[in-house]
């Protein structure tokens, strides 16, 4: 026989002391208990998926380079940025300087692109040093501390 009164939540049986407990009213209580926290377990919209505690964890990522002179330079990251901000240490984003522009800064985001000079490709940064009629984009120079700012 089913309890006299129920839970208010579950309706799970709540024993008086004239209640006689049989095996089905413990099954169909077991039954309420492991569906209802099974379904609140499973539920992404209130959990997070191993995959979503990765990105919680490993949002960014900022690196210290020295430059070294090489036209190009491929940095491999632990993830696959969505934008990478990459700059000189102690220079302007842009330079006039012996009738060219230097340019010691450059972004570049995955789905849109971004500046001259830097390029995303999976988790690989890949960094330029050119020159374009009167630009170049410094951005390997041996002389500079670099700075990469990577997010997820």
């Amino acid at each position: 026989m089913p309890s006299s009164f129920k839970t208010d939540k579950l309706q799970l049986n709540f024993w008086a002391n004239i209640d006689r407990p049989v095996r089905s009213d413990f099954n169909r209580d077991n039954a309420i208990i492991d569906s209802a926290v099974g379904d609140h377990i499973e539920n992404t919209l209130v959990h997070l998926t191993d995959d979503d505690r990765s990105k919680l964890r490993d949002t960014y990522q900022i690196r210290v380079l020295q430059g070294t002179d090489e036209d190009v330079r491929e940095l491999t990251l632990s993830f696959s940025p969505s934008v990478v901000i990459y700059y000189a240490v102690g220079k302007p984003p842009v330079q006039y300087s012996d009738d060219v522009n230097k340019v010691y800064f450059a972004v570049s985001a995955k789905e849109t692109g971004g500046s001259g000079g830097i390029e995303l490709s999976g988790s690989r940064v890949i960094i330029r040093q050119t020159t374009t009629g009167q630009l170049r984009y410094d951005l390997n120079n041996s002389s500079c501390q670099y700075v990469l700012i990577a997010v997820r």
